[in-house]
């Protein structure tokens, strides 16, 4: 199972989807606090929408959720959600794309275990 995520910018504001098996849905906006509750001195849980382009607050939560959605891990989504927003979702224009593949390569490129068993 190849997950593909894509943001897009609209009138209504930021959406990401997910696609797999040719099936398309949206990434939860509630993931974040799924991810981030085991540590919620660091965050308050803002109601916004995730957004990408920049490396702000709500870059980060949805760095967090893909990584969750991914490895279905929180600790490593909570460890490695920075370097993430930092090298991918702070550099993302308006709409884009990335693999669930792409997200395995560079979690096994920082480091981060064996990113091919996380979350299968």
């Amino acid at each position: 199972m190849d997950r593909i995520f894509r943001g897009k910018t609209t009138e209504q504001g930021h959406i990401v989807e997910v696609e797999c098996n040719g099936e398309t849905s949206l990434l939860s906006h509630e993931t974040h606090r799924n991810i981030f509750q085991t540590d919620r001195d660091a965050f308050d849980f803002s109601p916004k929408l995730y957004t990408w382009g920049y490396d702000g607050k709500c870059a980060g939560y949805l760095a967090g959720a893909i990584l969750f959605a991914v490895t279905d891990d929180a600790k490593l989504s909570l460890e490695d959600y920075p370097l993430f927003k930092v090298d991918h979702v702070s550099r993302w224009a308006e709409h884009w794309e990335i693999s669930e593949y792409e997200i395995r390569e560079w979690l096994r490129a920082v480091g981060a275990g064996d990113v091919w068993k996380i979350g299968e």
